[in-house]
């Protein structure tokens, strides 16, 4: 199981992080400038450095010094999401996804002989939309029974949040506004804490300034975190932020990298990747990679 995040805390120095272990000789796999605002999963006891022995754990078996970090904003309590009155609540495991993963995503309703064909297929996972504009699922989007149906044909699964229409613009408020409708929707279907939930990032207006995206994407981020999902950032045709933006700048550590002709996340890189497939397929395709900080998506299986 992955644990879900106790809280966040925001770096007073440039900051090593470590894999494995909570101490400095333990892998580099990265660095984090002042300022940047980490997800903590726990505290723990580790090398003493200036008489300081507290680390904070991060996703994917990632540590860091506390010394080079300000207070830790706990996370609110969480409770089990309300079971949907007429299915209940999901049940399965959330797990890191190994690589090589061929799964899809697509933005219509999956019967039980669809999934079966595509097990049949090869496909092992699938993302499927949850709502925007509304604090609750519209028709077409994801539902507790289709999610049911995902698991138990054998389908891990993810969600991600439709986008608005392009051309778009984006505003703090409006990040606000469908981060909170993503955790409502998310919990709606049953979804678990843990898993990752993808913000589609895709069709700004052009001339939107790089810092109105920045400021949308990190106020989507505030409530899923607070709600204990993991949020993840799909960075699709004409996002506006450049490769250093996407990862200096926004406090995701899960990338999607679409089918477009799109940046590289500076540092880290992406951990899925799309394909569309030529002609006029249902489906986009999509191969799952550990990046270059060795992290991995958070889906949910049934086993």
């Amino acid at each position: 199981m992955v644990n879900a995040p106790i809280g966040t805390v925001t770096t007073a120095a440039e900051l090593n992080l470590r894999s494995g272990q909570p101490n400095s000789s333990a892998p580099l796999v990265g660095q984090i400038e002042k300022s940047s605002v980490l997800v903590v999963i726990a505290t723990v006891q580790g090398q003493a450095i200036n008489g300081n022995a507290q680390w904070y754990a991060g996703l994917n078996d990632i540590y860091f010094w506390s010394g080079a970090c300000g207070a830790l904003k706990s996370a609110p309590v969480l409770t089990a999401p309300a079971p949907p009155a007429a299915s209940g609540a999901l049940s399965g495991n959330v797990v890191a996804a190994p690589q090589g993963m061929l799964g899809f995503d697509c933005d219509f309703e999956l019967t039980a002989q669809g999934v079966a064909t595509y097990v049949s297929q090869g496909y092992k996972f699938c993302v499927r939309y949850i709502t925007r504009a509304q604090p609750t699922e519209q028709p077409g989007d994801l539902t507790a029974a289709e999610a049911n149906t995902i698991l138990a044909g054998g389908l891990a699964l993810m969600a991600v949040q439709h986008v608005a229409a392009s051309p778009w613009t984006p505003s703090q408020s409006l990040g606000t506004q469908y981060g909170a409708n993503a955790v409502s929707c998310a919990k709606e279907v049953g979804l678990p804490a843990g898993m990752n939930i993808w913000l589609d990032l895709e069709g700004v207006a052009s001339g939107t300034p790089s810092q109105a995206v920045i400021d949308y994407c990190n106020a989507w981020v505030a409530p899923v975190v607070r709600a204990g999902y993991v949020p993840g950032l799909y960075v699709g045709a004409n996002a506006i932020l450049d490769s250093d933006e996407l990862y200096w700048d926004l406090q995701f550590s899960h990338y999607w990298r679409s089918g477009s002709s799109v940046p590289d996340v500076a540092v880290r890189g992406y951990q899925l990747f799309q394909r569309i497939p030529p002609g006029d397929a249902d489906i986009d395709q999509d191969v799952t990679k550990a990046d270059n900080l060795g992290g991995t998506v958070l889906w949910l299986v049934r086993s």
